[in-house]
């Protein structure tokens, strides 16, 4: 697995979630708009898990295997 997705943060602001996925912020909202990234809120910040980051990786490399 990719080091930076091993960075012992629990969870990431919204620019962090695209570094790390290497997409832009727009693409970070519809991913977590669509379900696919969990978001936990902070007073008026959102915040997003890097469970959620790691299993959306997982699932797109398990996707790709079978092709």
């Amino acid at each position: 697995m990719n080091a930076n997705l091993d960075n012992g943060k629990l969870l990431v602001n919204i620019m962090e979630a695209a570094s790390l996925l290497s997409v832009g912020r727009s693409t970070i909202y519809k991913l977590m708009n669509a379900g696919d990234l969990r978001v936990v809120k902070l007073g008026c910040s959102a915040r997003i898990t890097m469970d959620s980051i790691r299993a959306l990786v997982g699932a797109n490399d398990n996707a790709g295997a079978g092709a």
